[in-house]
């Protein structure tokens, strides 16, 4: 979504001088713990462990909203050509992966549905 906001309204995130803050968005949770879910930040930024979950097949859902992100992405960075070119590989990966593995990442029993149902 944030994406898609910087392609619609990118003049007025100049305007506002909030352009160039795009790579970062953080909050902060009831301990000031950093994680996922109330700090967003660019890789390079994080400095603290994150649990990894794995996901080979039966989470087509996750894997089409990511491949629909880095797609939006690649459009809002259209003018760096090799990181736009990553952007839509990784989106052609994701959606592929997505196309051929079908199932819910929140599904019944996964360590996910507590957080994304």
């Amino acid at each position: 979504m944030l994406s898609w906001s910087v392609i619609e309204y990118s003049a007025k995130y100049e305007a506002a001088e909030e352009l160039s803050h795009l790579g970062w968005i953080c909050g902060e949770n009831s301990n000031n713990t950093p994680n996922e879910q109330h700090c967003w930040m660019g890789p390079k930024d994080i400095d603290y462990p994150r649990a990894v979950t794995e996901c080979h097949q039966g989470c087509s859902d996750l894997a089409a909203e990511m491949a629909a992100a880095l797609a939006a992405a690649s459009i809002v960075f259209k003018d760096d050509k090799s990181y736009a070119e990553k952007l839509v590989h990784g989106a052609i990966t994701l959606f592929k992966f997505s196309r051929d593995g079908r199932g819910r990442y929140s599904a019944a029993g996964s360590k996910a549905e507590r957080l994304y149902n």
